[in-house]
C-alpha cells in the first residue's frame, strides 16, 4: 500500500499512563522522556553508539554461513538515504533505541529507477531507509491496523504498518508492545544531575533555599511589608538570588512584641557550604547502571589500573554492546520478514569480544595443541567459538637453527649419551637426504598457490577440481620418487639386518613400489590437494568480501590478493614438509614389509619421537615406544590410517624396526673326538680346548652351521 494524504490530524495529546494510548503523537512521548535525559546520558550513549556503528552487518543463510552474494537489503543498509552513510545510519539507529521506547524506520522501494517512500516493499526492491521523527501512531480498534502520520512543510503523509519497521530495544512490562529504553530508567537521575549543574551555576531551578531568617517586629502587616521591601533592595541581586526569609513579629496591646508564630531554626549548613559530591556520585552511578557503561570505558580512570580497565572493556563488550547488536539486528530481520513475507536469510554480524589476559592465554594454548594434532585453524576457531583473528595464529614453523647439543657428560650414563648423539646424526642425515624432494613439492605447491591467487586478481574463474588434479599429478611424481629412493635404501639396510639375525637372504628379489601403494597414495593426494585448494579459496574470498564491505578500489584489491601469496606461504611449507616426511616413512615401511614377505623375517615397527622436538604433543608422547606388527595401525590420524609415525601436520616422529632372531641353538662337538663342548646360536669362538683329545679349535657359528678349524695351543 502506498502513502496517502490527510486533510487534518487531531493534535490532542493523549495521557501517558502505564503503556501508550491507542492514538498518540510520538512527539509527546519523546518530549516526556527527552528533557533532562539525553544531555546527561550522552557519555554513556555515545560510547555504545560508537561501538555499535563499528560492527558491519551482513546476510547469512539457513546454515548460518555468510552468503557469497549479499542481497539487496544489505546494500540498502550501507546506502540508506542521501543524508546518511551506512555507519551514520547504524549510529542513529542505536542512539534512538537508547533514548526512545520505539524507533520507526520507513522503507523505500525502487520503482523504475526512482526511490519511492513506502509502497509495495519486497526483499528485492528495497533501496533505502529513513527514520520517522515524531509520527502520530493510530491503531484501528476494529482491525488493529496501524498507521503513521508525519508532518513536513505543511504537508501530512500517512504510512501503514507494511511500510514501517518498529524497532525497540527493551520490553515495557506494563505494556509489552510499547517498548522501553534505558533513558526512561535513567530519567529521574538525569534530572537530579541537571539540578546539581544548576546549583553549581548559582541558583536552583525553582528559586534559592534560604540559609537564615530575618524576624521583623512591626506594628502592622503593612509596616512589615514596607520594611521587607526596603531590605530586599539591598540584599537581593539582579538575578533574584541570595534570598532570605522574612518573618513578621507583631506588637501587643502594651506595645511590646509578642511571640512570633515561626520560631528561628538555624539551618544545619549554609547553602554556600553544601557538599554535593555524594549526590553527584549517586546520580552518576544510577545513570551508569541504567546503560551498563563502566567509568573506564568513558575515559574516567582515576582509580583504575590495567586489570580493571581490561575487565571493564570485557564487561562493556560482552554485557552491553553484544546483546544490543543481537537485539537490534534480530528485530530488524523480524520486521523485514513481516513486511516482505519472508527474506530467505537473516542479518548477522561479526563481533570479536575482548578476552581477559588469562583467558586469552588458555585459548592460545588450546588452539596450538589442536593445531599440532592436525586440525585446521578454521575448524578449531569454529568448534571453540574463538575470535576469527585466531586464524592468523596458524603461522609456519620457522626454519630452526641447529640447537645447541646437550652436554652428554651431564647425562646419567654414556649409553644414553651415545643414543642421543646417534639419533641427532640420523635426523640430520635424513633432513639432508630429503631436501631435494621437499623442494620439488614446495615449488609445485607454491606455483599452484600463486596461480590460484593470480586468477582471483585477474577476476577469472579458477577451476578448483581441474587445477587440483594437475597439482596432484605433480606431487604424485615427487612422492613416487621418494618412495623409490628411500625404499631402496631402507631395503638394502634391512637386508643386512635380517641376514645378521639369521634369516636366509638368498630369495630376496629387490625393492619395488607396489601398485596398490601407488593407488592408495594417489587417492590420498587427491583429498589433500582438493582440501588445500578450498582453504586457499576461502582465504581469497575473505579478502574479496572485506573489499566489498569496505569499498576498496581495484588496486587495493590487487595488492591485498598479491600480499596473500606471502601470507599463505606457511601453508605451502607445511604441506611440503608433511608430505615429504610421510612419503619417507611410507617408503621405509613398504621396504620392510617386502623384506618380511620375501624372507619370512618377523619384523616389528616402533614409534619414536624425534629427540630434537622441543614440545611434542600429548598424542605423540602417548605413542612413543609403541611396538606393532608391520600391518597394524597406530590409530586414525588426519594424514591417513595410522600406518606410519605421522600423527599430524609437521609431525617429526619416525619409525624404527626390530627384527627377531632366527638362528637355532646348536650343539657344538669336538670335530676330532665328538665330545660335547657347548651350545650356542651364533658367534666366533677361538681357542676352545677339548678336554677329551686335548686339541684346540676355532669355531664360527652362523645360521645353524658350525665351522671348526684346529689351531695350535693357545698361549
Amino acid at each position: 500500500m502506498g502513502r496517502t494524504k490527510l486533510k487534518s490530524v487531531e493534535n490532542t495529546p493523549q495521557p501517558i499512563v502505564g503503556g501508550l494510548s491507542t492514538n498518540y503523537f510520538t512527539s509527546d512521548i519523546m518530549n516526556y522522556y527527552r528533557f533532562g535525559s539525553y544531555d546527561n546520558t550522552f557519555p554513556n550513549i555515545s560510547r555504545i553508539a560508537e561501538a555499535f556503528a563499528e560492527v558491519l552487518p551482513y546476510a547469512v543463510g539457513s546454515d548460518g554461513q555468510k552468503l557469497a552474494t549479499q542481497p539487496q537489503v544489505i546494500s540498502a543498509l550501507y546506502n540508506p538515504n542521501k543524508q546518511m552513510s551506512g555507519v551514520e545510519f547504524f549510529e542513529t539507529l542505536i542512539v534512538l533505541s537508547l533514548v526512545f521506547p520505539k524507533v520507526y524506520v520507513l522503507c523505500w522501494h525502487n520503482k523504475g529507477g526512482k526511490a519511492i517512500a513506502g509502497g509495495d516493499i519486497t526483499a528485492d526492491n528495497i533501496c533505502g531507509f529513513t527514520f520517522l521523527e515524531s509520527p502520530k501512531v493510530e491503531v484501528d480498534k476494529r482491525t488493529g491496523f496501524k498507521t503513521y502520520t508525519t508532518r513536513a512543510l505543511g504537508q501530512e503523509s500517512v504510512y501503514n504498518e507494511n511500510e514501517v519497521l518498529e524497532i525497540s530495544l527493551n520490553v515495557n512490562p506494563y505494556s509489552v508492545l510499547d517498548g522501553y529504553s534505558p533513558s526512561i530508567s535513567a530519567k529521574k537521575w538525569a534530572n537530579v544531575d541537571d539540578y546539581i549543574a544548576d546549583y553549581q551555576g548559582g541558583f536552583f531551578k525553582n528559586g534559592a533555599v534560604p540559609a537564615g531568617q530575618f524576624i521583623i517586629t512591626a506594628g502592622s502587616v503593612e509596616e512589615f511589608n514596607d520594611i521587607v521591601k526596603e531590605m530586599q533592595v539591598h540584599h537581593r541581586g539582579a538575578g533574584a538570588n541570595n534570598n532570605v526569609q522574612y518573618i513578621h513579629r507583631p506588637l501587643g496591646i502594651s506595645g511590646n512584641p509578642v511571640e512570633a508564630q515561626i520560631e528561628w531554626k538555624p539551618l544545619p549548613q549554609p547553602n554556600n557550604q553544601l557538599s554535593l559530591q555524594e549526590l553527584f556520585d549517586q546520580a552518576n552511578k544510577k545513570i551508569d547502571m541504567a546503560f551498563g557503561v563502566p567509568q573506564e570505558v568513558k575515559g574516567y580512570v582515576s582509580n583504575s589500573n590495567y586489570a580493571s580497565v581490561e575487565v571493564a572493556d570485557y564487561i562493556f563488550a560482552r554485557r552491553v554492546v553484544y546483546p544490543k547488536l543481537v537485539k537490534i539486528w534480530s528485530k530488524f530481520t523480524h520486521e523485514l520478514n513481516r513486511i516482505t513475507g519472508g527474506l530467505g536469510f537473516a542479518i548477522s554480524f561479526d563481533y570479536e569480544l575482548p578476552v581477559l589476559q588469562e583467558a586469552r592465554k588458555a585459548q592460545v594454548d588450546n588452539f596450538v595443541k589442536l593445531l599440532d594434532k592436525g586440525y585446521t585453524s578454521e575448524s578449531i576457531v569454529k568448534a571453540l567459538q574463538l575470535p576469527k583473528s585466531f586464524n592468523l595464529l596458524a603461522l609456519p614453523e620457522e626454519n630452526k637453527q641447529e640447537e645447541d647439543r646437550q652436554d652428554v657428560e651431564a647425562l646419567n650414563n654414556k649409553e644414553d649419551a651415545d643414543q642421543l648423539i646417534t639419533s641427532q646424526k640420523s635426523v640430520e642425515v635424513s633432513k639432508k637426504k630429503l631436501v631435494k624432494a621437499n623442494s620439488k613439492i614446495e615449488k609445485a605447491v607454491e606455483d599452484y598457490t600463486e596461480k590460484q591467487i593470480k586468477t582471483a586478481v585477474d577476476r577469472n574463474l579458477f577451476d578448483i577440481v581441474k587445477e587440483s588434479a594437475i597439482l596432484k599429478g605433480l606431487l604424485f611424481g615427487a612422492i613416487v620418487e621418494i618412495l623409490e629412493d628411500n625404499g631402496k635404501a631402507q631395503y638394502d639396510k634391512g637386508s643386512k639386518e635380517i641376514e645378521d639375525k639369521g634369516y636366509n637372504v638368498d630369495n630376496l628379489i629387490g625393492f619395488y613400489v607396489p601398485e596398490e601403494t601407488k593407488r592408495a597414495y594417489d587417492e590420498y593426494l587427491e583429498k589433500v590437494c582438493l582440501s588445500y585448494s578450498e582453504e586457499t579459496n576461502r582465504a581469497i574470498n575473505q579478502v574479496l568480501e572485506r573489499a566489498e564491505f569496505e569499498g576498496w578500489g581495484k588496486e587495493e584489491i590487487r595488492q591485498a590478493l598479491n600480499d596473500l601469496v606471502d601470507l599463505e606461504h606457511w601453508r605451502v611449507e607445511r604441506l611440503a614438509r608433511t608430505e615429504t616426511h610421510r612419503a619417507e616413512q611410507m617408503a621405509n615401511l613398504t621396504a620392510m614389509r617386502e623384506l618380511s614377505q620375501q624372507s619370512g623375517a618377523v619384523i616389528w615397527k616402533v614409534w619414536n619421537i624425534n629427540p630434537l622436538t622441543p614440545n611434542p604433543c600429548e598424542e605423540c608422547i602417548a605413542l612413543n615406544g609403541q611396538k606393532l606388527p608391520l600391518g597394524d595401525s597406530f590409530g586414525e590420524f588426519p594424514a591417513g590410517a595410522g600406518e606410519v609415525a605421522d600423527a599430524h601436520p609437521n609431525c617429526s616422529c619416525y619409525l624404527t624396526f626390530e627384527i627377531e632372531d632366527n638362528e637355532p641353538v646348536v650343539k657344538v662337538v669336538c670335530p676330532n673326538c665328538k665330545r660335547h663342548l657347548f651350545e650356542s646360536q651364533r658367534g666366533n669362538c677361538k681357542g676352545i680346548k677339548c678336554q677329551g683329545c686335548k686339541k684346540h679349535f676355532d669355531f664360527e657359528i652362523k645360521n645353524g652351521v658350525v665351522k671348526a678349524v684346529e689351531v695350535g695351543k693357545v698361549k
